[in-house]
């Protein structure tokens, strides 16, 4: 086997200074198990690999890159196989299986909801390619077919297929994300909000530590890896200073495990000085229904959310409502 990747695109989601550390080659085991083939040479943004395979299995690219204030980590799946292979965050293609994927998505887009014909065509593909193939196939299609449909359609594919650790992990995913949608749906505007608990520097926090108080809260659930989130902190920044004196309090939540030194890192380079702290045991993700991030809500004096997925300019324009 061996392999290109492409990881312009996921350069291009970072802001300018990011770039490669490394990148390394994995492949997992029947059991589950992912083991290290090695590391690529990087030429450019493009990481370049050769290894022998003795059968198709799963390849994940991982690359760790340096971005302004941190680190950052980016993942690119395909089957590896013998042959050479061409892989950017869109697709892998070059080799049977991994061409065979790239047709069965473009085939299952047409299928708007079909339920059948989306069994049909998942099944076909398991019957004639490598158990590899399907499993990345299933990983690939939750989100171009629906996470509830794409539920039904693995209950009807093979069992030694189905009850594979990487499927299971994907199954257990998708049934959190239905679940965070729902709890999502559940704090939309003009509904109470819902308490967490959180920590920094051995301190315990509680959001009702200052919602229901009396005061406007604005939260603000971030990562410092995360850069649309590092772009909306001078816009936050910008109503903290206003409105501070005047009964605004800015919270910081950082989630999906931010690293304690990483957020630190992160609050000195872009200069946050209202209070920051990270969720536990996913408390605030659950009950938020935090899919993505970053995620800026306000929060009224009576704990009643006032507005939800503020971005940009409209974290201003919403706060300055409530304080003329």
């Amino acid at each position: 086997m061996t392999l290109s990747c492409d990881f312009n695109r996921v350069l291009e989601y970072y802001e300018e200074g990011a770039s490669i550390d490394s990148v390394v080659i994995r492949t997992c085991s029947s059991d589950g198990v992912y083991s290290d083939l090695g590391s690529a040479v990087i030429d450019g943004n493009i990481a370049m690999f050769s290894a022998m395979v003795e059968k198709p299995s799963i390849g994940r690219a991982v690359c760790f890159l340096s971005v302004p204030g941190g680190t950052g980590c980016s993942e690119i799946s395909f089957v590896a196989e013998s042959g050479h292979i061409t892989v950017n965050e869109a697709s892998a293609r070059g080799t049977k299986s991994n061409d065979a994927i790239v047709e069965a998505m473009e085939r299952l887009r047409t299928c708007a909801g079909d339920s059948v014909a989306i069994r049909s065509i998942i099944n076909s593909f398991a019957f004639q390619y490598e158990k590899a193939a399907t499993i990345l196939l299933l990983e690939k299609s939750i989100s171009l077919i629906g996470k509830e449909l794409w539920l039904t359609v693995v209950e009807s594919v093979n069992e030694d297929i189905r009850t594979i650790p990487e499927i299971v992990d994907a199954i257990n995913k998708v049934h959190r994300l239905i679940a965070m949608e729902k709890a999502g749906k559940a704090i939309s505007p003009g509904t109470k909000y819902t308490d967490f608990r959180g920590e920094w520097e051995g301190r315990e926090y509680a959001l009702s530590d200052y919602v229901g108080h009396g005061q406007y809260v604005l939260v603000d659930f971030w990562a410092s890896w995360c850069m649309p989130c590092r772009k909306e902190i001078p816009y936050i920044k910008r109503v903290y200073d206003r409105y501070k004196d005047k009964g605004l309090v800015v919270l910081g939540v950082t989630v999906s495990n931010d690293k304690p030194e990483d957020t630190a890192e992160a609050m000195k380079s872009l200069g946050i000085e209202y209070t920051v702290f990270h969720e536990v045991d996913n408390s605030a993700s659950n009950a938020y229904g935090i899919q993505s991030i970053p995620r800026i809500l306000l929060i009224g004096p009576d704990g009643t959310i006032l507005a939800n997925g503020l971005r940009g300019e409209a974290i201003e324009e919403t706060v300055s409502r409530f304080f003329q």
